[in-house]
């Protein structure tokens, strides 16, 4: 077994006077008059972060709430890669049967994804509701885990009326970086890599358009975007995942459809998502126990409405819920 060692992020001065001046070096592109979000992210709101990421946002300040969390690192071997060392988050319970949730996050998140889930998680004992170890990684190519420099990393080792509506307007308007990072992902990656403005209005356009309403602050975007700029793979090797997506066998994309009949499923459906399929779809992967249908909230829960999804985990594994004692001997309670 790979030993699991401390991990405390440590972002040297220079690479932090190095964005300084690149911010500073920015020259912005002009704009229509009322574009508004139509052609993508404002460039008064653009400025204004760029200014406040130069001037005035605490990066050493960050780092120190996110050095708060309990992270670790350890190494992982691939069948058909190099070694990787894996950045994660591991909050254990106090239950020594407490039930193991991995937290997977996507792009473009980030281990973060979890904070909010942590402090309601720990408060649970086991008594009324289920205790949960938690396992938060940063996906290789993503946060502080290491880059896979070998093609073909991907399938094999990631991974009703108003959902067609915002289906449909995913597909029309907001799918662009799909084809781009599915087709392409090098090219792109030059600006990513060379310029942080490029990277915060790539990104900050998702965590706008793809949330529901959610009242992000400066900060927030702020720390999302610098875990990417900061990353160890670098800015752009996380959007590859997409072309060994796009480039798959056939087999790889049969596999990831395919019917797993001794997993059990909970699917829960937030409306502001990028896609909204029909319930029928996500019953065709296998056993759904659980299902929740929620009134609000997009492609971030866990951050956007952290106490709803928790509220689905104890519904699901909790007493009475379709996956209780899913893992023998782990069923989280007293």
């Amino acid at each position: 077994m790979a030993s699991v060692t401390p991990f405390t992020v440590a972002v040297p001065n220079n690479r932090l006077e190095r964005l300084r001046a690149k911010l500073e070096l920015t020259e912005f592109p002009d704009e229509l008059d009322d574009a508004g979000w139509d052609y993508g992210a404002p460039l008064a709101n653009v400025k204004r972060l760029t200014a406040y990421w130069k001037d005035d946002f605490d990066w050493k300040k960050k780092e120190a709430e996110i050095n708060r969390l309990p992270q670790f690192q350890t190494q992982i071997k691939v069948d058909g890669y190099e070694q990787l060392s894996i950045h994660f988050i591991h909050q254990k319970s106090e239950k020594s049967n407490a039930i193991p949730l991995l937290f997977v996050h996507g792009w473009p998140g980030n281990f973060l994804e979890v904070v909010k889930l942590l402090p309601l998680l720990a408060k649970q004992n086991g008594s009324k509701t289920p205790a949960f170890h938690i396992v938060a990684p940063s996906l290789p190519n993503y946060g502080f885990s290491d880059g896979v420099k070998k093609r073909g990393f991907a399938l094999r080792h990631a991974y009703e009326k108003a959902g067609l509506a915002r289906t449909q307007w995913f597909m029309k308007e907001g799918s662009g970086y799909n084809e781009i990072q599915r087709t392409k992902p090098q090219t792109l990656g030059y600006g990513l890599a060379d310029s942080p403005v490029a990277l915060l209005a790539w990104i900050y356009e998702k965590l706008h358009d793809w949330t529901d309403n959610y009242p992000w602050t400066d900060d927030e975007i702020l720390t999302w975007v610098s875990i990417y700029w900061f990353s160890t793979a670098g800015p752009a090797a996380n959007t590859r995942i997409y072309y060994e997506v796009g480039h798959a066998t056939d087999s790889d994309r049969a596999a990831l459809g395919k019917y797993i009949p001794h997993v059990k499923l909970g699917l829960a459906y937030f409306p502001k998502d990028l896609d909204v399929p029909p319930k029928n779809w996500g019953r065709t992967l296998g056993p759904v126990v659980f299902e929740s249908q929620h009134p609000d909230g997009g492609h971030f829960a866990a951050h956007e409405r952290p106490e709803a999804l928790v509220d689905d985990l104890n519904k699901m594994f909790g007493k009475g819920g379709g996956a209780y004692g899913v893992i023998k001997g782990k069923e989280g309670y007293n």
